[in-house]
Order: structure tokens, then sequence, then C-alpha cells
């Protein structure tokens, strides 16, 4: 039961569930909606590949809030698919852009 209990604070409180998969994966490697994503690449806002202005969607990954241009978020929402880059925000101009891993 101590188990049960520990296995649920790891995994329903999110700060410690990042922890966790930072201590285990470091920042190569993260999970947002189901899929892994690879290979980090740390850009300034200029360099970022989108086209568009970039806007918080609200969520977090590995404790670092996630970005996404309006459209994007738009038309990943009506076709019920996930974003092939993953740009996540380390602080006012460095963010870090992952790719998706495999295929549908």
């Amino acid at each position: 039961m101590l188990v049960g209990i520990i296995m649920a604070l790891i995994y329903g409180y999110s700060p410690v569930k990042d922890a966790v998969h930072r201590m285990r994966y470091g920042t190569d490697r993260v999970s947002y909606q189901g899929r892994y994503y690879l290979n980090p690449t740390v850009r300034t806002f200029t360099e970022l590949p989108v086209n568009g202005e970039i806007v918080p969607t609200g969520e977090k990954v590995i404790g670092l809030p996630v970005f996404d241009t309006e459209s994007g978020m738009q038309f990943q929402k009506e076709r019920n698919i996930v974003p092939t880059l993953l740009i996540l925000k380390q602080s006012e101009d460095k963010f870090l852009v992952y790719s998706l891993s495999g295929g549908p």
C-alpha cells in the first residue's frame, strides 16, 4: 500500500514527476501528449523555426512552459494530431526545440 501511495504522489504531482524524469533522462527526451520528443536544440526567439507569433499553450513539460503558434494549435486541434516540433521556453530569449520521435 505504501508503494501505491508513493507512486500516486510521483505520477500525480507534476513537479515530482518532472524531477524524476529529469533524473532519468535529463532534457534529451521528453513526453508530451502521449508522444516522445528528442534531440533538443537551444534557440533564441529569432532562430525559432516557426511562421508567426508564438504564444503559451498553458501546458508545461519538464517544468517549462510549452509555446506554439495559434494557427498550429488550431490545426492540431482540428485534426487531433500532435505538433512535430515542441517548443519549451527556458528564459526570456532562450527556447528548447524538440523533434517528434517516430511516425504516426
